[in-house]
């Protein structure tokens, strides 16, 4: 039979297992099913050991001396650990009060998209529980309903992950489903905020760049477009202040940059990949022009058709206006040209 009873939370491993009271009961669980075990699985269970910390058995399909030696190294530093934890809290209850609260925060962040600061909140509270487990007399029922609320948690960051990773169009169809559960709801406003915060992360690494290039316009564009994005497609709980954290960091990032939101940004257009103020792209079309020549007299027609190319998409972003109507001349010239 594939273990399904009997499951705890074990610390030391930081996943579940099978807890048997003795060791007679763990070999036997061995020698009656793990043939069927490793039917289904690939492998199976081929030894029982002690676990200090469950105060019980657990089975294994390790035989290897230095898992078992790493195993052990692990349960003397949770030991060490339970020590460390004694001197800096003032008793179980705070840890349990500490690992509540960061356990709150990873499902908070979940819901709010920050799927990376969910995983370290579960990552600070999974390094809390081997002391704890052993600073206090948990009786079993009490521990594995209250891991179990951890479990819960690194569920949904599992579930949260694959979601993200699904085929477009599959992910597209879940989201514009009908008649939604109330988890599969929440799945949706974590995935949408987690669309949104990426959005804006992008920016602020964009921004970065271009204040180190000292390009303000840049800056001001995008933290105008941060803006919006926070204001407005920030949907989650305790919006209020996750709202309130960008739009301290938008001020920070407006004061390096000695910028104003308040003031206009120059238009900016994209040309060959790139985005530059007008007078930077007109310029820039003019060069791909005097490069068209060389380009000719070399023989390389297809190096010319892609310049031309490139040309006219610059032209196609730019206002129509007299130094644009020149540069289409132009285009329209060597166009007939080379067909």
């Amino acid at each position: 039979m594939k273990p399904t009873k009997n499951k705890i939370f074990c610390v030391s491993c930081k996943r579940s297992k099978m807890l048997f009271e003795s060791q007679a009961k763990a070999d036997n669980f061995i020698l009656y099913n793990k043939e069927e075990i490793e039917e289904e699985n690939g492998k199976a269970p081929v030894r029982s050991y002690y676990c200090r910390l469950c105060g019980g058995w657990h089975v294994t399909s390790s035989l290897s001396e230095k898992t078992i030696a790493k195993a052990e190294r692990r349960d003397r530093q949770i030991a060490a650990e339970a020590d460390r934890f004694a001197k800096i809290y003032e008793g179980v209850d705070s840890v349990i009060k500490e690992v509540d609260r960061r356990r709150e925060e990873a499902e908070v962040a979940i819901l709010q998209g920050r799927l990376t600061a969910a995983e370290l909140s579960m990552k600070e509270c999974l390094d809390m529980l081997p002391p704890l487990r052993i600073s206090r007399g948990w009786k079993q029922e009490e521990w594995d309903k209250w891991t179990n609320r951890i479990n819960d948690i690194q569920r949904k960051i599992a579930c949260f992950k694959e979601f993200i990773i699904l085929p477009e169009e599959e992910r597209e169809s879940f989201l514009a489903k009908e008649d939604k559960t109330r988890t599969e709801e929440e799945m949706c406003m974590a995935y949408l905020n987690y669309q949104t915060l990426s959005k804006i992360e992008s920016l602020f690494d964009e921004i970065e760049n271009d204040t180190l290039k000292g390009d303000k316009d840049a800056v001001r564009e995008k933290l105008i477009v941060c803006r919006k994005l926070v204001n407005k497609n920030i949907q989650c709980p305790y919006k209020k202040s996750l709202i309130r954290d960008y739009r301290n960091r938008i001020k920070e990032k407006c004061y390096r940059a000695q910028v104003s939101l308040d003031q206009e940004a120059m238009p900016r257009y994209q040309i060959d990949g790139k985005y530059m103020k007008y007078q930077d792209a007109i310029l820039y079309l003019i060069k791909k022009f005097e490069a068209l020549r060389p380009i000719y007299d070399s023989g390389d027609f297809y190096g010319c058709m892609w310049q031309l190319s490139i040309i006219e998409k610059g032209i196609k972003e730019l206002p129509d206006n007299p130094d644009t109507k020149v540069l289409r001349q132009q285009y329209e010239y060597w166009s007939e040209f080379l067909t």
